[in-house]
């Protein structure tokens, strides 16, 4: 619910108000409730001396009444008893006794009991007490009822040497004191702390109640007595008799109630001259608000137009002054906020999420009709080449500032009513809208040779170069999403095929789906048990036998079918997975080599490691290790590495290499010719074999094919002391020309598809080829020894 300002202010004033009053009143009615706690237990302990008083006062009466009654008589005896009886009841006195000299009665009156030595024991104190000249006073129990005893020792023993007037205790007693002290009063005689005898002012439940918790009464305490609350003391008289003197709680607190009662009445007085104040003062104050509020209101309406400002020379003008410089700041900081969500902090361009709004409003303004109506809209991307390096080597300052100058150059070279958007590190956007096919390409070569001009900077000359790819509404998209993902595949296809500008082609988008779906899939292929592995024949052109295979593998997809190793294997090295495939095709491998040792066919066998597993100094001994374990021995293993993934780090591969070489494991230079390495750095190999790549291969068989490259390589191969084999051989004729050419084995189609384990023991029993086990011409000689045939079939090849 909406509260004003003045309800505010008249709010704060009556709770300051009644918080002072409260605090107030909860102060002086605390120390009123100490002061009448500390007052009872004084009145209670000054009525305790008053009882004193009163019991030795009485003790004293009776003590001379009874001494007078008894006059100068030597010895009372029994036959006039009844005389001094009936003097004393007229005094009050309820029991009457004659004792002899032996303490034992002559004579007794007003005892309900027979008054025998047990009975009349607690009267042995006072009678040691009592002498001839002083009787004796106390108060004691005979037969279950309290009395205030006087003895009077007479002055000859005769028949009665004691005499005893004893004067009950009653409510009537009790009640004499309560005049006398203003407190009520519970007597308590007998023996122990709860009384034999209990008598009082209290009511009978009250009386009770004192008898039951005696033990828990506690000066200062407040104590349910029956149905009323209590101060209580205990006093002991120290004459057999407990006295318990009460207070009533109301009466004690009395002034305390009258006390809180009249600061209630202040309360309400002060409470109504508060609100009357506050009504007067809240209307001064609320006014010049409200105005103020008016003010403000329609600043918030539009607060770029608005000035809020009151002619005033006091805190409130102040205050409009203060809001109305607020709003000057909220005006320019929201133009600063805006500026800097949708534009580029390094370049000034707007970013991804201002040139994809500004891509969607160009859209739309072309027109959603059908394909070939709507006007046309062009989406470019420009990457800026090789500009991680320029950050490696120069730093991130001076790649700030190409990035700087790249966007200045676009931005000039686009057309002025052209979107130049910076998308992200060395990627820009350009939307130009009615811009065909044939013109965004152009355009596309035009920025790139704006950011082709060299650069002079720091004293430094930078040649820039940079790619392109190009998309145009309607006919390769409708919507913004789809036009910058195109562009993005356009742009990855294009750096692909090493094109400086690439222009969206329709089955690329298929292409990068099918892409995505296989690197996804890719990662359970293994576990799923969806990869196999073949095996390639190579054959040796000078003995005509099988010299050993290559391990290839093959993957069947559940949905797409055969997947090639050209399309699965460059998405498993760039995720990461090319190790996990190797491991798998060690593994697969080396078992198969152990289910052939045990059938007596003894067969190398070639894998193909990636520039990842080379780089991994835990090669060699995982692969000795799971050579030992199946018991295969490493001449039967060889292993393939590309000559780029050598040139990667060429020392820290040699190590690794002569790690495998020494274990006595193969090693071949795969795909030779496409990795521009030197022949120095060859040299420094440790392999044992050189394969060229089927690029130079497959055109052999063509007539008047040029044999130079290949010639001066088998020859290269044959001076370093490496056997060469070609890839790729398709025909009996390029076979032929290989042959001439001094090659030492071959392999491809022209001996054999890829087969299967199986398939290839019958292929090799079928042909009744011989088959050799591998040798290590650059091994020891008890290693080059195992060059002999492990199996020997019925005809050659």
């Amino acid at each position: 619910m909406r509260t004003s300002f003045g309800g505010r202010v008249m709010a704060a004033l009556v709770g300051i108000v009644l918080l002072g009053q409260g605090i107030t009143s909860y102060v002086v009615t605390d120390a009123a409730r100490r002061s009448a706690v500390a007052n009872t237990r004084h009145d209670l302990a000054v009525a305790a001396g008053v009882f004193d008083r009163f019991l030795a006062s009485r003790g004293t009466r009776l003590a001379a009444a009874v001494r007078l009654l008894s006059g100068n008589a030597a010895t009372i005896a029994p036959e006039t008893f009844g005389a001094v009886v009936r003097q004393g009841q007229r005094m009050g006195a309820t029991v009457t006794l004659l004792l002899g000299a032996d303490g034992m009665p002559r004579a007794s009156s007003g005892l309900a009991t027979t008054p025998t030595a047990q009975v009349l024991a607690p009267l042995a104190p006072l009678l040691a007490l009592a002498t001839d000249e002083d009787p004796a006073s106390g108060v004691l129990v005979l037969g279950g009822h309290a009395y205030h005893a006087v003895v009077v020792r007479l002055p000859v023993d005769g028949e009665g040497r004691w005499l005893v007037m004893g004067f009950e205790f009653g409510e009537a007693l009790a009640s004499e004191f309560k005049g006398i002290a203003m407190v009520d009063l519970t007597l308590l005689a007998g023996e122990g702390t709860a009384g034999s005898v209990a008598v009082g002012t209290l009511p009978a439940a009250g009386t009770s109640a004192v008898v039951g918790q005696l033990a828990a009464l506690e000066p200062g305490a407040v104590t349910l007595l029956g149905s009323v609350r209590y101060f209580s003391l205990v006093h002991d008289t120290g004459h057999g008799l407990v006295a318990v003197l009460h207070r009533a709680e109301d009466q004690a607190f009395e002034s305390v109630e009258e006390l809180s009662r009249r600061l209630r009445n202040l309360t309400l007085g002060v409470l109504g001259v508060c609100v009357l104040v506050g009504m007067f003062v809240a209307r001064g104050v609320t006014l010049p608000f409200q105005r103020l509020v008016d003010r403000a209101r329609q600043f918030g309406v539009d607060y770029h137009d608005q000035t809020v400002r009151l002619d005033r020379r006091d805190e409130i003008g102040e205050l409009t002054s203060t809001l109305d410089g607020m709003r000057r700041s909220i005006s320019e900081r929201e133009a600063r906020l805006t500026h800097q969500a949708s534009h580029d902090a390094l370049t000034g361009l707007p970013n991804r999420t201002l040139a994809t709004g500004r891509l969607r409003h160009a859209l739309d303004a072309a027109g959603s009709g059908p394909e070939g109506t709507a006007a046309p809209v062009a989406t470019l991307l420009v990457n800026v080449d090789r500009f991680r390096e320029i950050n490696d080597t120069l730093g991130h300052a001076v790649g700030d500032t190409v990035l700087q100058h790249v966007a200045q150059r676009l931005a000039t070279t686009a057309g002025p009513a052209d979107t130049v958007a910076r998308l992200g590190a060395d990627e820009f956007m350009v939307v130009a809208e009615g811009c065909t096919a044939e013109r965004a390409e152009a355009l596309a070569w035009q920025l790139i040779a704006a950011v082709g001009r060299p650069l002079q900077l720091h004293g430094m000359q930078l040649n820039l170069s940079a790619s392109a790819s190009v998309v145009v509404h309607p006919d390769h998209g409708q919507g913004a999403e789809d036009l910058l993902r195109r562009a993005d595949i356009a742009m990855q296809a294009a750096k692909a095929g090493q094109l400086v500008v690439g222009v969206y082609q329709d089955g690329q988008d298929e292409g990068h789906l099918r892409r995505l779906t296989l690197a996804t899939d890719l990662r359970q292929a293994i576990t799923l048990g969806q990869l196999s592995c073949v095996y390639q024949p190579k054959g040796d052109l000078r003995s005509r036998n099988i010299a050993g295979v290559e391990a290839l593998v093959r993957w069947n997809h559940p949905t797409l079918g055969a997947i090639s190793p050209a399309e699965f294997i460059p998405l498993a090295e760039q995720n990461g997975q090319v190790r996990q495939f190797t491991q798998w095709m060690l593994l697969q491998v080396v078992r198969q080599l152990r289910d052939w040792m045990a059938a007596g066919l003894r067969i190398g066998v070639a894998v193909n490691v990636s520039a990842l597993d080379l780089m991994d100094s835990a090669l060699p001994q995982q692969v000795t290790g799971l050579l030992e374990e199946h018991g295969v021995p490493p001449v039967l293993l060889a292993l393939e590495i590309t000559e780029s993934a050598v040139m990667r780090d060429t020392a820290y591969a040699v190590r690794v290499l002569e790690a495998l070489r020494d274990a006595g494991i193969g090693l071949a230079i795969d795909d030779f010719g496409t990795g521009y390495s030197s022949l120095s750095q060859l040299q420094r190999l440790p392999v044992d074999e050189l394969k060229i790549d089927r690029s130079f291969v497959i055109a052999l068989d063509q007539p008047g094919a040029d044999t130079t490259l290949v010639r001066s390589t088998i020859d290269l191969g044959h001076n370093m002391g490496l056997k060469v084999v070609a890839e790729g051989v398709e025909t009996p004729r390029c076979l032929a020309v290989l042959r001439g050419l001094g090659c030492d084995q071959v392999q491809w189609y022209v001996l054999s598809p890829p087969l299967a384990a199986q398939e290839l023991v019958a292929w090799l029993e079928a042909r009744g080829a011989e088959v050799c086990a591998p040798s290590r011409p650059r091994l020891v000689a008890n290693r080059a020894g195992e060059t002999c045939r492990t199996r020997v079939l019925a005809t050659r090849s």
